[in-house]
């Protein structure tokens, strides 16, 4: 059985367990705090002007992805906005970017490893 995303494929088809796994609420909350500073990263690269636009598209472009709940996808975008409006209305710069996209891929990588460690029973409640 092979482990896909939070679910399992298996000869009978795609199988989600019937229960939480450990490590997994944690897991889904990082994520999700991981996926908002993706999109303020991105919507950084915008002058302040476009940034609504830019979330508006991104928002419904989520919602049709169907990867998020809309409860997930409003959550997010909400925390997004949020952040967004402290944030000065010039673009990020390159170097910014570079440092940005430096953090965010590490802690992707991070939250893949988490992720396979859940399904094969290696994570805990405890684990950050």
């Amino acid at each position: 059985m092979a482990a896909l995303g939070l679910f399992y494929v298996s000869k009978g088809g795609v199988k989600l367990p019937p229960y939480e796994l450990p490590g997994e609420q944690k897991w889904r909350t990082d994520f999700l705090q991981w996926h908002a500073r993706s999109i303020v990263g991105k919507a950084c690269l915008l002058p302040g002007h476009m940034r609504d636009g830019y979330l508006a598209r991104a928002e419904e472009a989520q919602l049709e992805d169907g990867v998020l709940t809309e409860l997930e996808v409003y959550g997010v975008f909400e925390c997004a906005r949020r952040t967004l409006q402290g944030m000065p209305g010039e673009p990020a710069t390159r170097e910014e970017w570079d440092v940005f996209t430096g953090r965010q891929d590490t802690e992707e990588m991070e939250l893949k490893a988490r992720r396979q460690a859940i399904f094969r029973g290696e994570e805990n409640d405890d684990a950050s």
